[in-house]
C-alpha cells in the first residue's frame, strides 16, 4: 500500500510539473497534495513505536537497539509532518480555487524577457530558454509567470496560452487590446488567457 501511494505521489508530482496552464495543473496540484496527505498517514502507526523505543532510552540508558529503532521511527514520524504540513498548506489553497473558480485579471503592464539556459558551464550551445513574463495586473498585483522552451522561437508559433501571452505581452501597448487571464487567486495559475 505504502509503494503505491509513494508512487502516485511522485507521478502526480511529474504531472503538475509537466503541465503549465489551466484547471488540469490546479487539479494535479491538488491530487498531488491528497496523496502526500495519505503518504503522511501511512507515518501515523509509527508514532507509538517512536515514544516506545524513546522512553526505553531514557529509562534504561544507553541501549543501541532501542537507540536505533527510536531514532528511525523519529525520522519516520518528522517526515510524516512534514509531508503533512506541505500537503495542506498547498492543498487548501488548491481546494479553494477549484471550488471558486478563475477570476478575470486584465494585464495592465507586461515585460518578456528570454535567456538562454546551458546545460553545462562549458557547453556554449543553450540547451533550452527561460522566458519570463512580469506583469502588473488591474488590482496592482505583480505577477512573474517562467515558461522553458527548447528552441528559442517556440513562442513565436505557439497556440493556445503560451501564444496568447507572447502576443499579448509583446503587442502591449496602452492604445491596443488588451490581455485578459483567467487567473485562479490562491495558487497563480492561469486558467487561460484572452486578447480583447
Amino acid at each position: 500500500m505504502t509503494i503505491v501511494i509513494a508512487a502516485l505521489f511522485f507521478m502526480s508530482l511529474g504531472m503538475t510539473q509537466a503541465t503549465d496552464f489551466g484547471t488540469v495543473k490546479l487539479q494535479w496540484q491538488f491530487a498531488t497534495c491528497l496523496f502526500g496527505l495519505a503518504a503522511a498517514g501511512l507515518c501515523i502507526p509509527f508514532v507509538p513505536a517512536a515514544v516506545r523505543y524513546t522512553r526505553i532510552l531514557f529509562t534504561e540508558g544507553e541501549n543501541d537497539s532501542a537507540e536505533t529503532r527510536a531514532s528511525g521511527y523519529t525520522l519516520i514520524c518528522l517526515v510524516g509532518i512534514a509531508a503533512a504540513v506541505i500537503a495542506i498548506s498547498n492543498g487548501v489553497p488548491a481546494a479553494r480555487d477549484l471550488n471558486e473558480g478563475p477570476q478575470a485579471r486584465t494585464v495592465t503592464s507586461c515585460y518578456f524577457h528570454q535567456s538562454p539556459v546551458k546545460s553545462s558551464p562549458t557547453n556554449t550551445t543553450p540547451s533550452s530558454y527561460k522566458n519570463e513574463f512580469r506583469m502588473t495586473l488591474d488590482d496592482k498585483s505583480k505577477f512573474v509567470l517562467v515558461v522553458e522552451t527548447d528552441k528559442q522561437n517556440d513562442l513565436q508559433s505557439a497556440s493556445g496560452i503560451r501564444g496568447t501571452l507572447y502576443n499579448g505581452c509583446l503587442s502591449h501597448h496602452p492604445s491596443s487590446k488588451k490581455l485578459v487571464l483567467d487567473l485562479y487567486p490562491r495558487t497563480q495559475i492561469i486558467a487561460d488567457a484572452r486578447i480583447v
